[in-house]
């Protein structure tokens, strides 16, 4: 009879430990798999950012040239050299020069 209890003892205790090395197995699993979860949710977000952020420097981009292209319908033609008109030219500090001639009494703003 002792025996008997003995390796029931035994058998128990290694059945135990089993079971305890499944179950860590499953909660590493468990965490590997949160973990790749997460940095796949991250990379995701990350992505969705870079792609927002293209789009609205596209629509920032098209609409300063919608305003550019708005503004020199708006001009119209510039005035025959004369006394009445005034040459402005501008240079960037790229050294890149704009001109534009106006009539000297013209109060619009002017938009290079």
């Amino acid at each position: 009879m002792r025996l008997r209890e003995e390796q029931d003892a035994a058998y128990r205790a290694a059945l135990e430990a089993d079971q305890a090395r499944e179950r860590h197995r499953r909660e590493e699993q468990e965490r590997v798999e949160r973990e790749a979860a997460e940095v796949e949710r991250k990379r995701m977000e990350e992505e969705e950012a870079r792609e927002r952020a293209a789009r609205e420097a596209a629509e920032r981009e098209a609409a300063l040239a919608w305003r550019r292209q708005e503004k020199a319908l708006s001009l119209g033609t510039e005035p025959e050299r004369g006394p009445d008109v005034t040459q402005v030219l501008v240079r960037f500090p790229t050294g890149e020069r704009k001109g534009q001639e106006i009539l000297q009494h013209c109060y619009d703003p002017i938009h290079i």
